[in-house]
């Protein structure tokens, strides 16, 4: 069972650095109420900024809040969440084919996709690229069915949007994250926003480590013959680092 710890004081990262107040980013633009108080979330799938029950299409959205809940990580995440989106990601991320409705490509390694996927309303072309992880995402929106009027023929039955955090203009913000489990399981994420010129131009600074030794023992009889290529160690383990500045107009 995995313990998670918070740390949203960016203090204790960069202490030695700088010396400052830091708080956590709001995502007021993405989540606002409404007149009774329920959560109402903002979806860009139309091109607009619009409240997701006002947009005539089936759309699953993610916030920040629900990526943080549902611990999402990747895009697999993303579709065990989402009714009608199955995600398989074929030799090791070569070929990850995203399926909406039951319509899948005739063949996983073709460049045409039934699902295309945008970052940030850039559309992403090779399907070796699409799973993008989670990693500040401000949002993660899945439309549902045929969409070629919007976004193009590669939509015939739906899109997925990444929609990443932006820096903050308005001062120095950041967070650090800390997940801590079983079988070896160690996860460092953080960020960091520097305002560079007040209310025009910000930095931002994100990164990532996950480290995880394994779910199987290893059981070959040559496992522990200190075999060369060879190991000793569990299967299904992984070490990944990411890191990703942006800048912000």
């Amino acid at each position: 069972m995995s313990i998670t710890f918070k740390v949203t004081a960016l203090s204790l990262a960069i202490a030695s650095v700088m010396s400052s107040s830091v708080v956590s980013q709001a995502n007021a633009q993405e989540v606002t109420n409404d007149e009774s108080g329920l959560e109402v979330i903002m979806v860009t799938s139309r091109k607009a900024v619009e409240s997701i029950q006002d947009v005539p299409l089936a759309i699953s959205a993610f916030s920040a809040e629900d990526i943080a809940k549902r611990s999402i990580e990747e895009l697999e995440d993303v579709a065990m969440s989402t009714p009608g989106l199955s995600f398989e990601d074929y030799s090791n991320g070569g070929y990850g084919t995203p399926i909406i409705r039951g319509a899948s490509q005739f063949s996983v390694d073709q460049l045409e996709q039934n699902v295309s996927t945008f970052v940030d309303g850039v559309y992403i072309p090779r399907n070796y690229a699409l799973d993008l992880g989670a990693m500040d995402m401000e949002r993660i929106e899945v439309v549902k069915g045929p969409q070629g009027a919007l976004y193009g023929a590669n939509s015939f039955m739906g899109a997925i949007n990444y929609i990443t955090s932006k820096a903050d203009l308005g001062g120095l913000t950041g967070e650090v994250g800390l997940v801590v489990g079983d079988g070896g399981r160690r996860d460092i994420t953080g960020n960091i926003s520097v305002p560079i010129i007040e209310d025009k131009l910000a930095f931002k600074f994100n990164f990532t480590n996950s480290d995880y030794d394994g779910d199987w023992t290893n059981s070959h009889p040559a496992a522990q013959a200190g075999v060369s290529p060879g190991t000793d160690d569990s299967l299904g383990g992984w070490v990944v680092g990411t890191k990703r500045p942006t800048a912000f107009l």
